[in-house]
């Protein structure tokens, strides 16, 4: 078993180790903050996703990618302190899980809002398929005298999907 003081020994060796109270509420806070900026994001990315409007999502994604980043950076460093980080700034541990609560939050909103958009747009394209399948059918029934009516030109239906979003 690792005693506080053998803890506290290692980290000091560690150039990623919070070694101070101060260093651990200031690591929680920036952190809070990035949270903050990143839930900011996946706001408007859910509102422009019920509004439909996708090429204003693809302008928010290199803020998102540097937010998610930075955020990645300062988790992993959290999470490395995170026994020290408890125990001296408990304070400032407990604001960051509450700004990580929300932040999960927003995310599953906006992972619902996402396959719910997905669905509606399968849904279209195969509703467009059959449409365009039923039209270039061939005869289903016979003319007047029993035989098969001419058959209409067949043209080929192509459909395009654009899954970037």
């Amino acid at each position: 078993m690792i005693d506080e003081h053998t803890t506290d020994d290692a980290m000091h060796n560690d150039p990623r180790a919070v070694t101070s109270p101060a260093q651990a509420a200031g690591l929680c806070e920036e952190l809070k903050k990035t949270v903050s900026l990143l839930t900011g994001v996946l706001l408007q990315e859910t509102s422009l996703l019920k509004a439909r409007r996708a090429g204003d999502i693809v302008k928010l994604q290199p803020e998102k990618t540097e937010l998610a980043r930075s955020f990645l950076r300062q988790f992993t460093l959290f999470k490395d302190n995170a026994p020290f980080i408890g125990a001296r700034a408990p304070v400032a541990a407990s604001d960051l899980r509450r700004s990580l609560g929300v932040l999960d939050g927003h995310i599953k909103e906006n992972l619902n809002v996402l396959e719910a958009t997905q669905a509606v747009s399968q849904g279209l394209v195969e509703a467009v398929f059959e449409i365009a399948k039923k039209d270039n059918a061939g005869p289903t029934c016979y003319s007047r005298d029993a035989a098969l009516p001419q058959a209409r030109p067949h043209r080929p239906t192509a459909i395009a999907v654009d899954r970037r979003l």
